[in-house]
This record gives structure tokens, C-alpha cells and sequence, in this order.
């Protein structure tokens, strides 16, 4: 799994001195901000929920960001990098659990009953294992 992925996203600045977000790479990541620090956060917000579509095939399928010096900017405008962990996005998009049906040999179910393991957790942490995750 792609762990982080590094967007540019053009700032631009307007008379009043708002900012708006657009990303070259993510057309429905847009936001805007009053002051830098906000901008940060809610492009790392707009460009997140835009990459929660990619988490079924771990981020594969995301668009590749563009290289900075192909983006064309106005006299307005800035690039900001922002990193998005993907890792957090795959956490944050569903708490939803989904029950799924496994077959063991009868004496590993007994042995792990009277241990008391949790059966749910371990599946979890081996897949996770396995995605390195």
C-alpha cells in the first residue's frame, strides 16, 4: 500500500485576503481559508475525502501528482505540498465493520476459545500485516 502521497495545490489569494484551494490533480478537492494555517488544514481535508474513492485498491489507482514546475501559476498564486497520510484516511473513512465468515479446523477454535483469544482482532492484525499496514 502507498503509504503517503504528496499533492501540489495552488493557492490563491484574493483581495480580501481569503485563499482559495484548488488541487491540479484532484478537480473535486476545493476549499477555501482566511489565513495559511487553515488553508493547510482544509486542503489536507478536501484532498483526503477526495482519496477515500481510491481505498479499495490501496491508493493504486490515485492520480499521480503533478511535477511542480509543470504548474502554471498567476501572479496570485502559490504551491503549497500537502502530504496526505493514507494510512489515516483508510482509519478515518469507515468504522463500518463488515462480518465475514472463516473456516478453521475445530481443534484451533477450541484451543483459542479456552485462551480466550479474540478471533476478530488477530484476523484484523494479519491482514494489516499482510497490506503492510
Amino acid at each position: 500500500m502507498i503509504k503517503e502521497i504528496i499533492y501540489p495545490a495552488v493557492f490563491e489569494f484574493d483581495e480580501e485576503g481569503a485563499i482559495n484551494i484548488t488541487f491540479p490533480d484532484l478537480p473535486g478537492a476545493i476549499s477555501c481559508a482566511d489565513n495559511t494555517q487553515d488553508a493547510y488544514r482544509y486542503a489536507t481535508e478536501a484532498a483526503e475525502l477526495v482519496l477515500e474513492d481510491y481505498i479499495e485498491d490501496l491508493f493504486e489507482g490515485a492520480p499521480k501528482p503533478s511535477e511542480i514546475k509543470n504548474i502554471k501559476l498567476e501572479e496570485n498564486q502559490c504551491i503549497a505540498l500537502i502530504k496526505i497520510d493514507t494510512e489515516k484516511v483508510v482509519k478515518e473513512s469507515s468504522s463500518k465493520s463488515v462480518k465475514k465468515t472463516v473456516i478453521i479446523p475445530s481443534w484451533l477454535n477450541e484451543a483459542g476459545m479456552k485462551k480466550k483469544l479474540n478471533f476478530s482482532k488477530i484476523l484484523q492484525d494479519g491482514i494489516k500485516k499482510e497490506l503492510g499496514m
